[in-house]
């Protein structure tokens, strides 16, 4: 079973950590970073994968993610069931 006071913690590390407003593939329009989760999953905004921070954003380390370009390709968990 998850623990999902954990999981709620670290969406909250993730939207407070994320650096997507840095990153040379954001389109700048309104909406919020957190790619990474299931519940934000991709973004409208981002046509062209020039950059990703992901790796950079100390959650991704301590949450052991794998995968980048979120904004693009989906969440960690979707990006691991392909």
């Amino acid at each position: 079973m998850k623990d999902f006071n954990r999981i709620e913690d670290n969406e909250n590390n993730v939207l407070k950590t994320c650096l997507y407003n840095k990153c040379k593939s954001y389109g700048y329009c309104d909406e919020a970073g957190g790619y990474c989760l299931p519940i934000i999953s991709g973004n409208r905004c981002v046509t062209n994968e020039i950059e990703c921070l992901s790796f950079k954003y100390r959650v991704h380390k301590n949450s052991k993610y794998r995968f980048s370009f979120y904004c693009t390709k989906n969440s960690e968990e979707q990006q691991s069931e392909m």
